[in-house]
C-alpha cells in the first residue's frame, strides 16, 4: 500500500474511503493517508488509516543544556583581575534549571500487522534486543506497522544486537512493506531526534553576568558561564521553523501527476496557483500535528494525497508520487491521480529537522 489519500464522497458519487498505506521508498520518509476512491465507480478501497497524533512525552527531551552553570566556579579566578569583578561568574548558577531526562513512558508503539493491528509493544526511549522486545510483548521479525511520537525516531535492524541492514523512521508508518522492512525488525533503538536541550537549559542564561569580568583577564573565566546558554540552542530544534518549496517544485509536482495520467491517455489536470499558499498551510499544519490529512478540505479540495515526513522535496516528487502510482487500480492514491477531476495543486512544508510534508489536492 502506498500512502495516504482522502476524498469527499459528497462531491463525487460513489467515492468510498480508499486503502491506507505507508509506502516510503527511502528510510527518510513515509506516506500515509485516508481514502480516495473510484469516482463514478463504486470501488471502495478498504479501511481507513492516517496518522494518529503523537505521544504524550514529546516535550520531555533531555535537559543537559543547563550544565553550563558550572561557569560559576570560573568566576572565582577573577581575583587576578581585580576584586571588583569577582561577581562576574556567579550568574552560572542559573544552569541548575537544566535537570532533564529521557521519558520513561512509551514514545514508540510497534504492531504485528499493517494498519496497527495484532500484538503491540509500547516502547520508551532505549535499546531493544529481541529478548528485550519480547519482554514488552513484541515478537522479533514479526512487526508490520508502528507509531512514533513527535520529536522521536526509531532505528530498526534486521538482526539481533543492532546489526545488519537498518532503516530509520521518524513518523507513523501504517505498513512497513513500503520501506522493505515488513517482518524484519529483530532489534531496534528508540531515541529523541537530535540531542535537543530541554527548556530548563535556558536557566543557564544567568551566566551572562560573567561578562562583567571584562575588567580583568580572569573575566574570560566568567564568560564560560555563557556556555549555559548553549542549552537554549536545543529549544530551536522544537521551533518547527521551515520553508516552502520553490515555484519550480509546484510545477514539477503537477507535471509529474500529469505525466502519469498521460500514460493512460487521460487529459492533463490544470494547476491552481491561487491555491498553493493554502496547500502549504495544510502541509505545515499536518506536520505540526503529526496527522496526515488533518487539514483536508480547508482549501476547497475534494480529494487529497499526502506524503508525510519525506527526505526532500525531490524525494516527494520522484519517489512518493511514484509509490502512489505503483498502487495501481483500486489503490486510493492511484484512483485520485486518474480521476476525472479538473484541477490539481501541490503544497510543501519543510520542518526544522529537514523532513518534507507535501499534499496534492484535487478538485
Amino acid at each position: 500500500m502506498a500512502g495516504c489519500e482522502v476524498a469527499m464522497p459528497s462531491q463525487r458519487t460513489d467515492e468510498g474511503f480508499g486503502a491506507t498505506g505507508g509506502v516510503p521508498t527511502s528510510g527518510a520518509g513515509l506516506v500515509a493517508g485516508l481514502g480516495g476512491g473510484v469516482p463514478n465507480g463504486g470501488v471502495p478501497n478498504g479501511g481507513t488509516g492516517g496518522f494518529p497524533s503523537g505521544g504524550t512525552d514529546g516535550a520531555v527531551i533531555g535537559g543537559s543544556g543547563g550544565s553550563g552553570g558550572s561557569a560559576g566556579t570560573a568566576g572565582a579566578s577573577s581575583g587576578t583581575g581585580g576584586t571588583d569583578i569577582t561577581s562576574g561568574g556567579s550568574g552560572g548558577d542559573g544552569g541548575a534549571g537544566g535537570s532533564g531526562g529521557e521519558p520513561t513512558t512509551a514514545v514508540v508503539t510497534l504492531f504485528q500487522h499493517c494498519s496497527y493491528g495484532g500484538w503491540q509493544a509500547d516502547l520508551p526511549v532505549g535499546d531493544y534486543t529481541s529478548a528485550a522486545l519480547a519482554a514488552l510483548g513484541g515478537v522479533s521479525d514479526d512487526a508490520s506497522s508502528l507509531q512514533v511520537s513527535p520529536g522521536f525516531e526509531v532505528v530498526l535492524y534486521d538482526n539481533d544486537e543492532f546489526s545488519g541492514a537498518s532503516v530509520t523512521i521518524g513518523a507513523d508508518s501504517d505498513c512497513l512493506v513500503g520501506v522493505d522492512f515488513n517482518d524484519r525488525a529483530a532489534s531496534l533503538i528508540v531515541r529523541a531526534v537530535d540531542d535537543s536541550g530541554g527548556s530548563g537549559g535556558t536557566g543557564g542564561t544567568g551566566g551572562t553576568g560573567g561578562t562583567s569580568g571584562t575588567g580583568g583577564t580572569s573575566g574570560t573565566g566568567g564568560t564560560s558561564g555563557t556556555g549555559g546558554t548553549a542549552g537554549t540552542g536545543g529549544t530551536s530544534g522544537t521551533a518547527g521553523t521551515g520553508g516552502t518549496g520553490g515555484p519550480d517544485h509546484y510545477q514539477a509536482c503537477v507535471d509529474r501527476i500529469n505525466d502519469f495520467r498521460a500514460t493512460k491517455g487521460l487529459p492533463a489536470l490544470t494547476r491552481r496557483t491561487d491555491k498553493e499558499a493554502c496547500a502549504d498551510g495544510q502541509a505545515k499544519s499536518d506536520s505540526e500535528t503529526g496527522t496526515a490529512h488533518g487539514a483536508f478540505n480547508q482549501c476547497d479540495d475534494w480529494a487529497q494525497n499526502e506524503c508525510p515526513g519525506w527526505g526532500s522535496i525531490d524525494d516527494v516528487i520522484d519517489n512518493c508520487l511514484q509509490a502512489m502510482w505503483n498502487e495501481g487500480p483500486g489503490g486510493g492514491h492511484y484512483e485520485n491521480m486518474i480521476s476525472d477531476r479538473t484541477y490539481v495543486w501541490c503544497g510543501f512544508y519543510t520542518t526544522s529537522d529537514g523532513k518534507v510534508w507535501s499534499v496534492q489536492d484535487f478538485k
